[in-house]
């Protein structure tokens, strides 16, 4: 493989593992992405939101980023109000004690993402989770372990500034300046919000197709999986020497790899396979998870 940088200068590579994260699959949906990026912005876009201060800013989304942002937002003197699209927003509880009676952990295990045997699965089995149904797999990849904001987040954002849940952006204009977003409700009801900048914590869609990087044949070669990279048990790519790994990947191997937290399997699973190619042995994959 041929790896052109940023310097420009030229890298050559048995073997390339992409490890792109989410920077690539910011996902803004309609209406909010006819907006020019002057009035609304995608919430990873931000790393300091005390720009924001002393105006007006919606924020879209009821997961964890949205979350923080808004809660960012207040602290920095901006006027905030929160948008989401569920019912009511999702908490996440505090870790479970450790030193739980043994009933209670076998009835309801704690693991990296949460408790239950259902995210325990999740965040332990990747390997286990790739034989299921190509269709369950995709499935759970995008649904599993939800919008949801962190407990320590909780007290910021209650009672802090507006929160309308249960609110669909139908349309969204430029209007004086600013921005207004048109908002439905499930009993039919709408109503308008005027702001000077829309924040569209929206998530991520991971997709072949937004990685710039990669040459048009060699994507073209690559088998998919939802959009997203077929891998082996090993994180290899249909096309040799080529390894994904992360939310490029959660298709396959399930939703932890959209977590910090999955990237240990996918590090020793990855680097255990290289190490072998580099001292000729054969790879040996292990059954276990994290």
């Amino acid at each position: 493989y041929r790896l052109t940088l940023g310097t420009s200068e030229e890298v050559l590579a048995r073997n390339v593992v992409v490890a792109a994260g989410v920077e690539h699959f910011a996902h803004v949906a309609s209406p909010l992405s006819g907006l020019p990026p002057a009035l609304c912005t995608h919430s990873s876009q931000h790393a300091d939101l005390a720009a924001f201060s002393g105006q007006r800013v919606i924020v879209v989304g009821g997961g964890q980023s949205a979350l923080e942002s808004a809660a960012l937002l207040h602290e920095n003197g901006a006027s905030v109000q929160l948008v989401a699209r569920e019912p009511q927003l999702a908490w996440n509880g505090e870790p479970l004690p450790p030193d739980r009676p043994l009933r209670q952990r076998i009835v309801e295990p704690e693991s990296g993402l949460g408790s239950g045997w259902t995210t325990w699965f999740y965040s332990t089995k990747p390997d286990l989770f790739r034989h299921l149904p190509p269709a369950t797999r995709v499935h759970r990849a995008r649904t599993a372990l939800g919008p949801a904001g962190a407990c320590w987040l909780r007290s910021r954002v209650a009672g802090q500034f507006p929160v309308l849940t249960g609110q669909a952006v139908r349309w969204a204009a430029p209007r004086g300046g600013g921005v207004v977003l048109g908002l439905a409700s499930a009993d039919g009801t709408s109503r308008e919000l005027a702001a000077d900048h829309v924040i569209a914590a929206t998530g991520f869609r991971a997709d072949l197709r937004r990685l710039p990087f990669l040459d048009d044949q060699l994507r073209s070669a690559l088998r998919t999986v939802a959009g997203t990279a077929w891998v082996g048990a090993g994180y290899e790519s249909s096309v040799p020497g080529l390894f994904f790994i992360g939310p490029a990947v959660a298709p396959t191997f399930g939703p932890v790899m959209r977590f910090v937290y999955g990237t240990a399997h996918a590090a020793q699973v990855t680097a255990g396979q290289l190490a072998a190619r580099a001292s000729g042995r054969k790879p040996v994959l292990s059954a276990a998870g994290r």
